[in-house]
């Protein structure tokens, strides 16, 4: 049996999406609240730092994180989240 997959991605100083199984229910343990389905960016709004939160607590539990950036110049100037 395979691990879920989750996925990351920043768009924004203010924005970042996130998908896969479960990933709505880990949002809601992480905040106590329901987030908001963007169906743009096809996955559950959320801001960067919870974001940050969920992926060191998927990677701690062993599961696989793709994270991206919707634009990558910022990264390459060294002006990360």
């Amino acid at each position: 049996m395979s691990r879920p997959r989750f996925e990351v991605i920043f768009v924004k100083r203010s924005c970042a999406y996130v998908r896969g199984h479960g990933s709505r229910e880990a949002l809601v343990d992480l905040k106590g609240r329901a987030p908001c389905w963007s169906a743009l960016g096809r996955g559950w709004v959320t801001t960067p730092r919870t974001a940050s939160d969920l992926i060191a607590r998927w990677e701690s539990r062993g599961y696989v994180v793709d994270v991206t950036e919707d634009d990558p110049l910022p990264a390459l100037r060294g002006q990360l989240w």
